[in-house]
């Protein structure tokens, strides 16, 4: 009997990096405190990571897909560094209309196909509903992070929490919070 790959889908700006508005000058790059930390847990539990990202500031014209290309790879290295492996980054380059960007799920299924991914054994965290539309259809968890209080998530499959290692913590269970 086969079974699924566990993922964690991961959102990238104003999840994993600092996001300053149309992100792409890989000198800019800031990790947000605890996001290493947090990928670091969810791969020493096993879970397969993926970025599912929009990226309108190709659209827009703010930035080419080669300068994007070149700040992805920056991170991947960085991530290398500290022992986080990314499997891929998955991105939409436009602005409407099509079945890539976020809240619509056509990334999340290319995924799934290509890494043989359960859903049911897999979470999504991001830091807009949007970034959690996956859970409105499928048998995934998703964390809300950096949430205003005044966002109330509805479905109980979605966790509103601080930061991606506050997500991380609560998806492997762990209970010592003084090692991360």
């Amino acid at each position: 009997m086969k079974r699924g790959v566990s993922a964690v889908f991961l959102d990238r700006d104003g999840t994993i990096n600092v996001d300053y508005g149309y992100v792409y000058e890989k000198e800019k790059l800031q990790f947000i405190d605890g996001a290493v930390q947090g990928l670091k847990l969810l791969q020493a539990a096993g879970y397969k990571l993926i970025i599912v990202t929009n990226q309108s500031g190709i659209a827009r014209g703010f930035f080419s897909i080669e300068q994007m290309e070149e700040f992805h790879k920056n991170m991947l290295d960085k991530l290398a560094e500290e022992g986080v492996v990314i499997s891929r980054i998955y991105y939409c380059p436009h602005l409407n209309g099509c079945e890539c960007r976020k809240p619509q799920l056509k990334l999340f299924y290319q995924a799934q196909k290509e890494f043989d991914l359960d859903f049911a054994k897999s979470y999504v965290i991001g830091d807009k509903l949007r970034d959690l539309a996956l859970c409105e259809k499928e048998p995934v968890k998703g964390y809300l992070i950096n949430a205003e209080k005044k966002i109330i998530a509805k479905d109980k499959n979605i966790i509103i929490c601080n930061n991606l290692l506050s997500a991380a913590k609560d998806i492997v269970g762990f209970k010592n919070h003084e090692s991360y």
